[in-house]
């Protein structure tokens, strides 16, 4: 597992992220629906290749 802490980029540089987890996480998921229907898979196919 990755944990990051951003404390000291926000105190030192003023630097704020652009995305929160939900952002994130939807942008992530969008993407992967996306590829699955260009492909013509499902989502089990892709996952055995």
């Amino acid at each position: 597992m990755l944990i990051g802490d951003p404390t000291k980029s926000k105190t030192k540089l003023g630097w704020e992220p652009k995305y929160d987890l939900a952002m994130l996480v939807r942008e992530m998921v969008e993407k992967d629906v996306e590829v699955f229907r260009r492909s013509g898979k499902t989502q089990f196919e892709h996952m055995i290749g």
